[in-house]
């Protein structure tokens, strides 16, 4: 049974984390329409500055929820979470990345419901390719072929590289694809955010 959780939780876990920071992320229009926003400003902040410390929040809280699963997924279900330092930076990694989806979409969708409906999509998607709820590995050829590609499975695999000790390259290669991807996402997504409540195109 060991194995069986150690097959699923990491999928799962991700999974849930995409959810969790999509909730996060989601009222980041609000708090531009309520004014939130201008108060801080007005207080010395600067809209770079606010934009940041959303990101830098949601990885925060992501982090923490991760901790949480991974301590109770340990007790109770005697999941082996292996080698704490690069199971952080997957972790890291694959937050910065959803980090960097959340702004790009947030960014260019016209209203929260839009945004919302399009990243459950993705995340869906993701953790149906992924393998979050079949084995990866049971997937046709050409569903595996496209699903390695995806946010999940990136993840997941590399915490699957930590459960049966493989060389360390293959936690490393996921968590830099990730990193580096979501460093482009992030700093796109800020910029079309930055853009659209500087002109007041906020829906």
């Amino acid at each position: 049974m060991k194995d069986i959780f150690e097959f699923m939780f990491p999928g799962l876990m991700l999974m849930w984390v995409c959810f969790i920071g999509n909730a996060l992320f989601a009222d980041i229009f609000e708090e531009y329409k309520s004014n939130t926003l201008a108060r801080m400003i007005g207080s010395g902040m600067t809209l770079w500055e606010f934009l940041v410390s959303k990101v830098l929040r949601g990885m925060v809280v992501c982090w923490i929820c991760e901790l949480l699963l991974i301590v109770f997924t340990g007790i109770v279900f005697d999941v082996g979470w292996r080698n704490p330092l690069m199971l952080l930076m997957l972790l890291t990694s694959f937050n910065l990345f959803l980090m960097g989806l959340l702004a790009l979409v947030y960014g260019h969708a016209k209203s929260t419901d839009l945004a919302n409906g399009i990243l459950v999509f993705v995340f869906l998607f993701s953790a149906m390719l992924g393998g979050s709820f079949v084995r990866f590995q049971d997937l046709p050829p050409a569903l595996q072929a496209v699903g390695q590609w995806t946010m999940i499975r990136l993840g997941s695999y590399g915490i699957e590289s930590l459960f049966q000790s493989r060389p360390p390259w293959e936690a490393i290669r996921p968590s830099l694809i990730l990193s580096a991807m979501g460093l482009f996402l992030l700093g796109l997504g800020i910029r079309v955010i930055r853009k659209r409540f500087e002109s007041g195109n906020v829906a």
